[in-house]
Parts: structure tokens; sequence; C-alpha cells
């Protein structure tokens, strides 16, 4: 069914192209056993019972059960020819199909599938046709291939390889490399996943005895707040590490260094804590979690998380960037303060130290108890813009 389908649409293609048949020529000159009649008959020459009746050695449905097909009165019956290459006797064989041919759309017989033999094919095939019915195309034999080797019966391996599309060497063997490659690729990813989950499970286990409660693995929290002091630190499920892009430290302290960081497009200041202050780091981000601890002069909180890094546990809180730095640095610089930036200073730090020491209810159980800071001073203070300032480092806080 195959063939027959390839022979047609070759054909097809060449009476698109204005190169159709005349009715006459669709049987060949060279066919053994050429019919009487060239062209389908109608006229009782025939027996009406036998004149659409036509030989069929296919399998499957095509045939009927006494290798007979029925055609159109209009088509033809046809012998195809083909050459095929037998692997167990190393040499090609001669395959003989015999069977009824379409009636072509636009015409009034099967002259495109018929003359399909007239042009050469790259593997040695022919075909005849008759009209008469009556099991003709046992009768006829297809002319003999077009353009085929001169030692057309010996075929033989070397035959056969010239045939073959010279950059078939050459993909073959390409495509086996490429196999390999992506096996080994495999492999090797496969083995990195199960070095670095070797990694990971200590230290998901150390980070789940770290946490207070389940829900807060991994943290990350989005002040919802105004600054008023009634908002709350939001979870996210996400991994704050992950979002982070490190640029350079900027300053460093007993227990860790703070660095400058983008983390979702915005600027951040992220404190990593050293393996031995665990407790401190622990501490301050249970502050920072405080309900309604959000205040203008409180450093704003971002987020907190635990990861590792070159095999080395990292502990790290992300809070709002200040350029301006610490009051102990502002207080530096050449520039001397006028009285009332000064003032301005003393006043937005001690509302925040005063935020801190109150103990405000809200509804229903959201409480915020009161927050004994333990360590003020110049370093722990951060100047946000001129005249204002809010209170960091809560390492050494307590909650009463």
């Amino acid at each position: 069914m195959v063939t027959l389908l390839f022979l047609y649409l070759y054909a097809h293609f060449h009476y698109c192209a204005g190169q159709a048949e005349s009715s006459d020529l669709t049987i060949p000159e060279e066919a053994v056993g050429r019919p009487q009649h060239p062209l389908p008959i109608h006229d009782g020459i025939l027996d009406e019972e036998t004149r659409n009746l036509c030989f069929c050695n296919y399998e499957g449905d095509i045939c009927d059960a006494n290798n007979t097909c029925i055609k159109h009165s209009h088509a033809a019956c046809f012998h195809f020819m083909k050459e095929v290459y037998n692997s167990e006797l190393r040499r090609m064989e001669t395959i003989h199909q015999y069977g009824c041919a379409t009636l072509e759309k636009g015409s009034s017989a099967s002259h495109l599938t018929c003359n399909s033999f007239r042009s050469p094919h790259r593997t040695p095939k022919s075909i005849a046709c008759c009209y008469e019915g009556n099991y003709c195309n046992l009768n006829i034999t297809p002319p003999p291939y077009r353009q085929l080797p001169k030692e057309a019966e010996n075929y033989d391996d070397e035959w056969l390889e010239s045939k073959l599309h010279p950059m078939f060497h050459v993909v073959v063997p390409f495509a086996i490399a490429l196999f390999a490659i992506a096996i080994a690729a495999t492999w090797c990813i496969l083995k990195k996943r199960r070095s670095d989950f070797k990694k990971w499970l200590p230290l998901a286990k150390k980070k789940q005895e770290l946490l207070p409660t389940p829900e807060l693995d991994p943290m990350m929290y989005d002040d919802s707040g105004s600054g008023s002091g009634s908002g709350n630190a939001t979870m996210v499920q996400r991994t704050v590490a992950n979002d982070l892009i490190i640029e350079k430290i900027i300053g460093k302290g007993r227990y860790g260094e703070v660095r400058i960081a983008r983390f979702r497009g915005s600027l951040v200041a992220v404190k990593t804590f050293y393996t031995t202050e665990e407790d401190s780091w622990k501490n301050e981000r249970e502050i920072y979690e405080t309900q309604m601890l959000n205040h203008e002069n409180i450093l704003q909180f971002v987020a907190a998380d635990i990861f590792s890094m070159d095999s080395l546990t990292q502990m790290i809180l992300v809070t709002d960037y200040h350029p301006l730095g610490s009051l102990y640095d502002y207080l530096q610089k050449e520039q001397a303060l006028t009285t009332q930036e000064a003032l301005q200073l003393a006043y937005s730090s001690i509302c925040g130290i005063e935020h801190l020491h109150a103990s405000v209810l809200g509804t229903g159980s959201r409480r915020k108890p009161q927050i004994a800071h333990r360590d003020i001073k110049s370093k722990n203070i951060i100047v946000k813009r001129p005249g204002v300032c809010c209170i960091a480092d809560f390492g050494l806080a307590v909650r009463l």
C-alpha cells in the first residue's frame, strides 16, 4: 500500500506539471504479454462478471480470500515489480505485486499510476497495467528497470553501499557519539545531585531545629505595614538566598559581616553571622519577628534564611539598606551638624527606643511586648536620611 501511495504521489506531480501522458501510452510498449485492448472495454467484449477482476497478492484486507480484487470499471489492473535486498542471502531479490489501481480524480483511467515506470527510481522498480480485467495482470510483465547498474543481476554489498547516501557514514558515528555524551552527562548530573542531597540533608535537619514552627521553613517576610506599627511580617514560601545577588562588604562586627546585595531589584543590607554566633542570629531574628514591631525609627526587616555555601552554613538577616551608614560613621564626616539636624537625629533615635520599650496591645491576641535593646550605641543606630535615624542590631535584645 505504501508503494502504491508513493507511485501515485510521484505520478501526480508530473500530472500537475502538465506532463500527463495520453491514454494510449498507459501500457508500456516493452511490456511482455501486452493485452489486445489498451483502454477500458464497455461494449460487451468481455464477460460482465470478470472484466473488473484483477489478480491480487497483497496481505491484509486489500485482497479477497481467493487472491482477487475488484477494480473500478475505468481503472486498471497492475503488475508491480521491485528489487529488495535480502540480508540473509546478501543479494537482491525481485518482488512481484499484483492488484487493482485506483481511478484517478479528474481522469477516466489510471494513467498516472501506470506511467510511473517511465521515470528512473533510486530503488529499482517498474509497473505495467491492463484494463481488460479477467486477471489480465497475470499475463503482463513490467518493462526493464530504468538506469540500472550494468551488473544488474549480481547485486552485492558493494553495490548496496554505493547506493547509500554519503552522509550516512558521517551521521551514524556522530549520532552514536552524541548518545554516549548524553549518557555520560546524565550520569554526572545524577551523581552531583546525590552529592548535593547528602550535603543538604544535615543542613535541613539543623534548619528545622532552629525554626520555632513548621510554618517558618523557608523564612521570608514581606512587610505589609505602613510604618505605623500595626503591620506584621508576612511569610512567603520561598528561599531568600536564591534571590540575593551579593555585591560588596560594607562593614564587619563581632557577630559577622554586612554586605550590600540586590533582592528583587532593590538594594538591601545582608548581615551574615559567623557560625559561632548562631544564638545571636536566632535571637535577633526572633526580635524582628515580634508582632507590631514595625516603626519609622526601627530598621525595617526584610527576611531571614539559613543555607550552605562552600560547605559552610550561612545564617543571614536581610534588612533595608541605607547608604548614609551608621550614626557613628555619619558623625565622622568633616561637615559639622547644625543644631536643628542634631536635635532631629537625637529625637528620632529616642522615638525608636521608646517604641521598643513600650507595650502595644492590638485586637485579639496581637500584642507587642516590651523590648530592651541592651546595646544602644552610635554604631547600632542607622541614619536613614538627614535628620532621621532608626535602631538596629538586636543581637543582645530581650523581650520582657
